[in-house]
């Protein structure tokens, strides 16, 4: 809220001197109002969840074909376990296995709808003031790949994920911003590299730690980023993309993200061909 004249907030400090026997002998005190300070943060914070929001909302209207054809999938596979189950019915001597068979794979297929329709609803809510949540990065991932991996491979993108199995990746966190960074770091690699010819356009998801930190690395095999922008990557409005196709606010808002989540999103300039770098905490595991 935005604080009134009636309920101010100052900030005092205050220098006490003593004479010998321990009695004061003077005082000086300063008193600052940091009303309007307070106030400028405030406003600012809500503008910034405001274009998170936005960012978001936007990304998935670019990706609403794309979640079309998810969710099309696996409809047109229960319309086709359905009516083999209603052409069995039909016959006189049907094993049981085959209906039951059926019947599972028709189920599995409405459970991966539900899912992507559960993911959706959960990715576009705001959830800035969400508590932070402990969560397993391959989740995280998996709920995320659920909005764009159609995309993808519509357009014969090679799509290679490397997640460590047998280790345990546990971040303290707001999983839909995380899924956010993810999702915006995807969907850039994917732009840079759908106009490449087929055996050229991939792009890898990869997922390492340095015992303190998760560290996730989106590589492309694009062109890269020119050198006269390498700097201000992380800049308001700055985009490699052609005009009208981008708002160049993805990665700024991704990098506040991650700092508020109390990482970081880099960009390794050493590196070719083009990665990105988020780096998450790992949770401490309590002691038994």
């Amino acid at each position: 809220r935005i604080l009134t004249e009636e309920n101010r907030i100052r900030r005092c400090g205050s220098w006490i001197a003593y004479c010998p026997n321990n009695n004061p002998t003077r005082m000086l005190g300063v008193i600052k109002d940091v009303t309007e300070e307070n106030n400028a943060k405030l406003a600012l914070n809500m503008e910034r969840a405001k274009n998170m929001q936005s960012n978001k909302l936007a990304t998935l209207g670019e990706m609403a074909s794309g979640i079309a054809h998810e969710i099309n999938n696996p409809l047109t596979i229960i319309r086709g376990y359905l009516k083999m189950i209603e052409y069995m019915g039909s016959e006189k001597e049907v094993p049981g296995d085959s209906i039951i068979e059926s019947v599972k794979k028709a189920q599995n297929a409405i459970e991966r709808t539900a899912k992507i329709v559960s993911s959706l609803k959960y990715f576009s809510r705001d959830a800035s003031r969400d508590p932070l949540e402990l969560k397993n990065i391959k989740d995280i991932v998996e709920d995320t790949l659920a909005f764009c991996q159609a995309r993808i491979e519509k357009q014969n993108v090679n799509l290679i994920i490397e997640i460590p199995e047998d280790e345990e990746l546990i971040i303290n966190c707001h999983p839909v911003e995380i899924s956010q960074i993810i999702l915006n770091l995807i969907l850039n690699s994917f732009d840079a590299v759908k106009k490449l010819s087929p055996e050229q356009k991939w792009i890898k998801l990869e997922i390492q730690t340095d015992k303190k930190n998760m560290l996730l690395r989106v590589i492309d095999s694009g062109e890269g980023i020119s050198p006269g922008i390498l700097t201000k990557i992380f800049d308001p409005f700055v985009t490699t993309k052609p005009a009208g196709a981008g708002t160049g606010l993805g990665l700024s808002i991704s990098k506040t993200i991650a700092t508020a989540n109390f990482g970081d999103l880099t960009l390794e300039s050493d590196s070719n061909p083009t990665t990105f770098l988020l780096s998450i905490p790992l949770a401490k595991k309590k002691a038994r």
